[in-house]
């Protein structure tokens, strides 16, 4: 049990964060309909013993509009976790038009609540991004989902981040260098 566990978060965590970036539209075409073959792939390529069961990952999607842009929101509802750091759901996001995806998670904290969490595109420098509380039930965090891809996406807010990022590492190597001078 606690490998299949160890799988499942590493198909969480990395795996599909990793794929989704590398592939894109090749993934959501996967995931489409019936996800299982496609996380049977990533469950394999983590070394499970065991696989995952069809009946407790299901896909549902939906296509968020604003401005001249639309987005699809592909969640897989994963088994309910039963430790932290694992999710309930995660989510494929993925614009058409300019090709841009983000990689959400609704994860299980200590407190036994849900929050919402990105792994951007490594191209950032983020590795994991806390985006706030999750609500209670699973079928409003859609909204939620496409807001924050808005937010950390189109309106640059990965971008800003990153750049803040970059600028204090920058400014801890200078006082690195003026505290050794």
């Amino acid at each position: 049990m606690e490998r299949e566990w160890d799988t499942r978060y590493y198909v969480e965590q990395y795996l599909l964060p990793q794929e989704l970036y590398s592939s894109g539209p090749m993934l959501i075409t996967k995931m489409i309909g019936d996800p299982v073959p496609a996380l049977r792939e990533l469950f394999i390529q983590g070394k499970a013993e065991d696989l995952p069961q069809p009946e407790l990952y299901r896909e549902d999607h939906r296509v968020f509009y604003k401005d001249d842009e639309s987005i699809l929101v592909i969640r897989i509802k994963m088994p309910a976790p039963t430790a932290v750091a694992r999710s309930r759901a995660v989510y494929l996001c993925y614009s058409d038009r300019s090709g841009d995806n983000l990689y959400l998670m609704s994860e299980l904290n200590s407190q036994g609540r849900f929050f919402l969490c990105c792994k951007p595109d490594p191209e950032y420098g983020i590795m994991h991004l806390l985006c706030g509380d999750a609500p209670a039930e699973l079928d409003e965090e859609f909204d939620l989902v496409a807001e924050q891809y808005w937010s950390l996406v189109k309106d640059n807010g990965l971008s800003e981040l990153a750049d803040m990022i970059k600028e204090t590492k920058v400014q801890r190597e200078k006082d690195k260098v003026s505290l050794a001078g």
